[in-house]
């Protein structure tokens, strides 16, 4: 048996006047697509463009300024009322064996962390101050937390610009070894001072006080 077709008159789509143009697609699919050929990536990535050169890979180039963030560093009492911001690196770090810093610590010596005053902010806290004279002519004033009576800072009369702040308040078993250790004159016998530390007897003839 032989299958019968339908035959179908295509002379209408033959005439029609849409004849030999190109499909039009609707505004949304257009939208959609110009988004898919807009290439998003961060600097220095590789862009892999869509359709016939679809291999065809294009880099970014690398962004050449990058931003210098400054070190900051936090110390705080012991019961953690007060606290400091410090930014940037310390001027100098003192270890001091006077017998003022010895009474003042209650301990063999004291380590001072130097900074410019502009670059500590204190965070947080109230503070009681109590201000004695040194061996360089000059008061120095300290400042201890209310609740727990930490010395976390004082301020050297003589360097109006520096502010001193105890290492301990750091908290850092990794923060750098002090540079000069003075007063050894008063140093404990049985205090080894490492090598490359520089000694002085008392305080060292320059702008910077241990106090």
């Amino acid at each position: 048996m032989q299958a019968s077709y339908a035959r179908r008159d295509y002379s209408a789509l033959r005439d029609s006047p849409l004849r030999g143009r190109r499909r039009q697609s609707p505004p949304a699919f257009r939208a959609a697509a110009r988004r898919c050929r807009t290439p998003l990536s961060s600097a220095g990535s590789t862009i892999r463009w869509p359709g016939r050169n679809r291999n065809r890979r294009r880099a970014l180039p690398q962004r050449t300024t990058r931003r210098k963030f400054m070190e900051s560093r936090t110390a705080s009492c012991h019961c953690g009322d007060v606290e400091l911001r410090c930014q940037g690196n310390p001027r100098k770090i003192s270890m001091c064996h006077c017998l003022d810093c010895q009474r003042r610590t209650g301990s063999a010596f004291s380590v001072a962390v130097f900074y410019q005053r502009d670059m500590v902010v204190v965070q947080r806290g109230i503070t009681n101050s109590f201000e004695r004279d040194s061996a360089s002519g000059f008061s120095v004033m300290f400042n201890f937390c209310v609740r727990c009576g930490s010395n976390i800072y004082w301020e050297p009369r003589r360097m109006p610009n520096i502010v001193g702040i105890a290492l301990g308040a750091f908290a850092d078993p990794k923060f750098p070894q002090p540079t000069q250790s003075v007063w050894t004159r008063d140093k404990h016998v049985w205090l080894v001072i490492p090598d490359d530390m520089t000694e002085f007897e008392v305080n060292p003839v320059s702008q910077t006080s241990n106090n």
